[in-house]
């Protein structure tokens, strides 16, 4: 990707961490210390500030993670465009705009790591992080709920066709149905209970 980007540093933004198509086609690509986007139609290239928004305490100046660092995308029912970073922080995408929320309570470097953004059954949009649990976004902003047990780290979430919602957690799978949650573990047949990324296939 250096022919793309040729003034990322040698040392970093080596792979990236997230892809997304949005409706236009247009693809969005998130990394360390990187956001873009690219248009298919024209091979134009793209570059987003990654600074800490203004108003927002951050690390310290000159550590790794000075910058804003993409951990996922996500688009919702109302055409807007959501990104996830580290440290608790959101970004949504509108109309050319973009406006910058914070998780409560997150600031832990990896705990507040947004690995996935998701809308639930009623299309409430949910913000899930690595280690700080699962937020809800309601009348714009974002308020914890105690989706998944408590100390358990979540490395994906997923919402099925039928509007389950799963999470793939370090103590197994965990599913939330209309309030209800049940946990599955080894004694479930799991091979492993450190669930690493989940997806729903063609058969459900």
């Amino acid at each position: 990707h250096k022919a793309l980007f040729p003034n990322a540093p040698p040392d970093r933004n080596d792979s990236y961490s997230a892809l997304y198509t949005d409706k236009q086609g247009q693809l969005w690509i998130g990394g360390i210390q990187l956001l873009a986007t690219y248009s298919p139609g024209t091979g134009k290239f793209q570059r987003f500030d990654v600074d800490w928004p203004d108003g927002l305490e951050g690390p310290p100046p000159g550590s790794e993670d000075e910058k804003l660092s993409v951990s996922c995308f996500a688009g919702d029912l109302r055409d807007n465009l959501w990104i996830g970073f580290h440290r608790g922080v959101l970004k949504r995408y509108s109309n050319g705009e973009f406006t910058v929320f914070r998780l409560p309570g997150s600031g832990r470097d990896q705990g507040s790591k947004v690995v996935s953004i998701i809308e639930n059954r009623d299309r409430d949009l949910l913000a899930v992080t690595f280690a700080d649990g699962v937020f809800l976004f309601k009348n714009g902003r974002f308020i914890p709920l105690q989706s998944v047990p408590p100390g358990t780290s979540v490395k994906r979430a997923l919402k099925d066709r039928d509007g389950e919602l799963w999470f793939g957690t370090s103590k197994g799978l965990v599913r939330v149905n209309r309030g209800n949650t049940q946990v599955f573990s080894t004694p479930h047949g799991l091979s492993n209970e450190n669930i690493l990324d989940i997806a729903e296939d063609g058969g459900g």
